[in-house]
C-alpha cells in the first residue's frame, strides 16, 4: 500500500515517543524537587525496614522459649514437713535486764511552766507541770479562763491590740540649706547630648556631653560649666513590649577637671523615666528557622502522601511517626528561638536628660570672693 492510501485511509503516524521532537521537557527546579522526592521517600522506607526490624526483635525476645511437644503445667504442691520433737529448736533464755535506778537531776523551771502564764480560776492545789509531747500543738495564752472567739487569730492583724495601735509618723522640720550659691539641689533636670551609641543588648557604659551651663539653686554660681562630661552605664536590657532604656549616670567631670558623683537616671528632655530607643523585636531570628523548618515539614508531608499510597497498610502508622517527629523538630526549634529578647538602639548625638536624685555640693572645691561692680566665682 502506498504512502497517499495510507493518508487517505485516516491512519495517521504518530512516530515514537523517544524521538518525537514535540515532548515537553522538565525544568531545573522540577527535577530537583523529583530527586528530593526520591531521596526522601528512600530514606523514609529505609528508616521504616530498621524500625520493623527492631520490633520485630524485640518481640522475639519477650516471648518465653518452651521446648516443642511439651505443656505447660503447675509444680504440683509438696507438703512441708512435719515438725518431730528432733527438729524442735531449742527455747533460748530471754536475756535478763538489769535496771538501775535514775538518779535525781535537778529540774530547772522554764518560762512556760512559770505561774505568770498559768491560768487562774482553778483548783487551790496546784499540780506539778506536765512535759509536752513532742506533737503537742502550740497552746494559745488565755486570762481568766476567757477563750478567743472561734476562727478568730488573737495575734492576727484583725485583733485588737493592733488596731489600737496608731501609725507614727516621724515629724518634718523646715531647715535652710547650709550654702545654697554651691548646690544643684535634686529634681533639677539637666540636658546632656550622647557621645556613645545605646545598644541594650549588651551591658555598657555611655557617656554625654553637657551643652551649656549648669547654675546653683540661687542661679548666681555657675557650678558645671558648658562641655561638663558626665558617664554612665546600662545594665538591663528590654523586655517585650519595652521602648525605653534604663541608664544610670555615675560621674561628672567639669572642664576645671573638679569631680563629683552623680548616681542619677537618664530621662527624656521633658523629664519621663528611661531613654527612648528604637526597638529590634528580631522576627526573622525569632521565626525565621521556623518558617524554615515549615517549608521542610510540607515536603515531607507531600512524600508520607505518596508513600502511603504506594506502600502496605501496616506502614500507615510509621508514616505518621515520621510525620510528627518533623512537627515536633519545628516546634523545638521555635521554642528555643522564641524567646530571643528585643534589642533598643539610639544613636549618638541626640539629646537626654539628667534627673538629679540628691543634692549635689560644690563647696569643698568652689569658694566665692568679692569682686567690683558683680560677683564672680
Amino acid at each position: 500500500m502506498s504512502d497517499e492510501q495510507n493518508n487517505n485511509s485516516g491512519i495517521n503516524d504518530g512516530g515514537s515517543l523517544v524521538s518525537n521532537n514535540n515532548r515537553r521537557e522538565l525544568n531545573a527546579w522540577q527535577k530537583v524537587g523529583i530527586f528530593i522526592l526520591v531521596v526522601v521517600v528512600a530514606l523514609g522506607f529505609i528508616w521504616l525496614r530498621a524500625l520493623d526490624r527492631a520490633k520485630k526483635t524485640e518481640e522475639q525476645n519477650n516471648q518465653p522459649v518452651v521446648a516443642a511437644g511439651t505443656h505447660m503445667r503447675s509444680a504440683p504442691l509438696t507438703p512441708p514437713p512435719a515438725l518431730t520433737d528432733q527438729n524442735l529448736p531449742m527455747p533460748q533464755q530471754a536475756p535478763q535486764r538489769f535496771f538501775m535506778p535514775a538518779q535525781a537531776t535537778h529540774h530547772e523551771v522554764t518560762p512556760a511552766e512559770s505561774p505568770i502564764f498559768a491560768a487562774s480560776g482553778g483548783s487551790g492545789g496546784s499540780s506539778a507541770p506536765q512535759p509536752a509531747s513532742a506533737q503537742e500543738s502550740p497552746k494559745t495564752v488565755t486570762v481568766n479562763g476567757a477563750q478567743p472567739p472561734a476562727g478568730q487569730d488573737p495575734q492576727g492583724d484583725r485583733s485588737l491590740a493592733v488596731r489600737l495601735k496608731p501609725t507614727v509618723l516621724e515629724e518634718a522640720r523646715a531647715r535652710l540649706l547650709p550654702h545654697p550659691d554651691f548646690l544643684v539641689t535634686k529634681g533639677t533636670i539637666i540636658p546632656c547630648i550622647l557621645q556613645t551609641k545605646l545598644n541594650t543588648q549588651l551591658a555598657g557604659y555611655a557617656k554625654c556631653v553637657i551643652p551649656l551651663d549648669v547654675r546653683s539653686t540661687t542661679g548666681n554660681v555657675v557650678l558645671m560649666d558648658k562641655g561638663t562630661i558626665v558617664t554612665g552605664e546600662m545594665q538591663h536590657g528590654l523586655m517585650r513590649g519595652e521602648d525605653r532604656a534604663f541608664v544610670i549616670w555615675d560621674r561628672a567631670e567639669t572642664p576645671e577637671h573638679g569631680i563629683i558623683d552623680l548616681a542619677s537616671p537618664a530621662t527624656g528632655e521633658l523629664g519621663e523615666s528611661g531613654v527612648k530607643v528604637t526597638v529590634n523585636n528580631h522576627w526573622w531570628s525569632r521565626f525565621g528557622s521556623a518558617i524554615l523548618l515549615s517549608v521542610i515539614q510540607g515536603g515531607l508531608d507531600a512524600g508520607v502522601e505518596l508513600a502511603s499510597r504506594v506502600g502496605s497498610n501496616n506502614s500507615g502508622a510509621y508514616f505518621n511517626s515520621f510525620q510528627s517527629n518533623g512537627q515536633t523538630v519545628a516546634n523545638t526549634a521555635l521554642q528555643a528561638d522564641i524567646n530571643i529578647q528585643p534589642t533598643g538602639e539610639k544613636a549618638q548625638g541626640k539629646t537626654v536628660a539628667i534627673f538629679v536624685a540628691r543634692d549635689l555640693d560644690f563647696s569643698d572645691i568652689y569658694d566665692l570672693k568679692p569682686t567690683v561692680g558683680s560677683n564672680a566665682q
